[in-house]
């Protein structure tokens, strides 16, 4: 997955971990010395209005990266992940990441906490969701690919209808 930041940065996600270009001053990194970003498998990025980005890694879940500071917060299963291998990251209008997994769809604040998950029985076509196939679109809905079809969901129907299943989960 590609990221290209309005301060010409180019954030590659890689097989070896995060790397990111800097066109105006003709420079690579790459983030492996991280304790944490090293050597991670990383198959999408999705940038918060914060300045931060989202990753999603093959097994080691979400990990929520800092570029000025390097620091790093990781969201896995321990915290309530549906599954450590991330596919995909959309955004709804409130900032809440809409993470898809090979186990389901996660939501989380802004914060990294787990809001709620959904699953086959919650209505989704199936739990086992693709690499780069989810897409927002311009009227907020979004589409998540994989195995067991296209899943479209919309946002606030989606949080209201947790809401009135889970009163105190959100």
């Amino acid at each position: 997955d590609l990221y290209f930041s309005s301060d010409s940065l180019l954030w590659v996600a890689a097989q070896n971990g995060l790397w990111k270009i800097d066109f105006s001053n003709s420079l690579v990194e790459n983030f492996n010395q991280s304790e944490v970003l090293g050597n991670q498998n990383i198959l999408c990025i999705s940038p918060a209005r914060d300045g931060k980005l989202w990753l999603g890694t093959v097994g080691s879940g979400v990990i929520k990266f800092d570029p000025i500071s390097g620091d790093t917060q990781q969201i896995t299963v321990a915290q309530g992940l549906s599954h450590n291998t991330v596919v995909g990251i959309l955004v709804d209008e409130a900032e809440n990441r809409w993470v898809s997994t090979l186990d389901g769809i996660s939501v989380l604040n802004t914060k990294g906490k787990v809001l709620f998950e959904l699953k086959k029985k919650d209505g989704l076509l199936g739990n086992w969701f693709y690499p780069n196939a989810s897409f927002k679109s311009s009227d907020g809905l979004m589409f998540f690919g994989g195995a067991g079809g296209l899943s479209i969901l919309k946002p606030d129907h989606v949080f209201s209808s947790v809401l009135q299943r889970q009163p105190n989960r959100v």
